[in-house]
């Protein structure tokens, strides 16, 4: 704080993943258990903000692209995803947006993808081949922190599964399936590309 501009500087720590640790048996990151999805996000910014505040809703790293041009009091292109978190930092009251978004799609994997929204998060595996079916993750992580009991194939789960599908989806801008096969035709293409 002693240093000239401390006062007026924005400082945002967080990280791109996390990594698994043993945890569910897995190592490294390629999951959407929340040791591997969820990151820490530090903000300070002193003359703005006093401190203190400490929320636990969900936001996604793609919304500080946004918030720090909201910042300069610049605009952001249209079709930038993600949302200024300014907002949920100026008003310690206002409802956080709680949401989050996540997605692999990758060279020895099948897609997978997920959102998060209030105490759900839904993961959607890929079919891993034609006439495979798809697999699917719920999780009430009030009740479940530690994401043990998949909630997926309760019928009284249901009409959550579909809302969660479509607002992934819509927020993705395709149905995860759809996303898979661009992500297959771009890797078919690309090695057709490469040198034999």
């Amino acid at each position: 704080d002693d240093l000239p501009g401390a006062e007026d500087t924005l400082v945002i720590y967080t990280s791109d993943h996390g990594e698994n640790k043993g945890d569910h048996g897995m190592w490294w990151k390629l999951c959407m258990y929340e040791h591997a999805v969820r990151v820490p996000l530090i903000v300070r910014w002193p003359r703005r903000w006093p401190g203190g505040q400490r929320r636990r809703g969900a936001c996604t790293l793609v919304d500080l692209s946004r918030t720090l041009l909201h910042a300069a009091g610049l605009p952001a292109p249209e079709d930038w995803n993600g949302a200024s978190l300014l907002p949920w930092l100026d008003d310690p009251d206002h409802p956080w947006l709680d949401r989050a978004v996540s997605e692999a799609y990758g060279d020895n994997i099948s897609g997978f993808s997920m959102i998060r929204r209030g105490p759900f998060k839904y993961v959607y595996f890929t079919r891993p081949a034609p006439g495979a079916p798809p697999f699917r993750q719920l999780f009430d992580l009030e009740r479940d922190p530690d994401e043990r009991t998949n909630l997926a194939d309760r019928p009284e789960f249901a009409a959550t599964l579909a809302r969660l599908h479509a607002d992934l989806a819509a927020e993705t801008g395709r149905d995860p399936e759809q996303i898979e096969q661009l992500a297959r035709a771009a890797l078919v293409a690309r090695a057709e590309e490469s040198p034999a």
